[in-house]
């Protein structure tokens, strides 16, 4: 189901010369219900489809306990995607059940959420995948890895490549995708 944005072009009641120079002559506001008035340019006006076509879909991944004893605990990363995941489907655009937020998973559940999202979004759909965990950049492999929750130190096959995030990344046939 589409979105009805209810678009109005502001520019033209612009009393101030300095401020109608700054912002040009197509600046128009976005009055949609539930929408932050944000101001939006004549370019994002003009494709009716970043307007009006497509769902938004999010993959929010927190990891801050490890079951390996050698990899330390972090604090904050659940608290850190919480956070996003109330932004995303408070404020914009995200519905809820377009949103999974998974806590604490290893690196076969993190695939199997990559490919449920393979298997339902198209061309017209936007991707935003976050991770918040510990990370590690191999220097004699010259590649980075996330550290699922069941990551051992030092076993690079039990963490999880960025080529592999990379080839999923270029297999979501998603309009546009954002890796946080």
């Amino acid at each position: 189901k589409n979105v009805r944005r209810e678009i109005t072009k502001i520019s033209q009641g612009i009393q101030s010369p300095e401020l109608q120079s700054r912002l040009g002559s197509d600046v128009y506001l976005n009055k949609t219900k539930g929408s932050d008035n944000r101001l939006l340019n004549a370019d994002y006006v003009k494709d009716e489809r970043i307007i009006t076509t497509g769902k938004f879909y999010a993959l929010i991944i927190a990891v801050q306990d490890y079951s390996d004893d050698n990899i330390k605990d972090l604090d904050f990363p659940i608290n850190d995607a919480e956070k996003l995941y109330n932004v995303l489907t408070d404020n914009y655009m995200f519905k809820k059940e377009n949103v999974k937020f998974i806590k604490n998973v290893g690196k076969q559940e993190i695939l199997q959420e990559l490919d449920h999202f393979n298997g339902i979004i198209n061309e017209d759909d936007n991707f935003l995948i976050f991770y918040a965990g510990h990370g590690y950049y191999d220097e004699s492999f010259k590649q980075g890895y996330w550290l699922p929750e069941n990551a051992i130190k030092d076993k690079r096959g039990t963490w999880l490549s960025n080529s592999i995030i990379q080839d999923y990344l270029r297999g979501i046939p998603s309009r546009n995708t954002l890796l946080i």
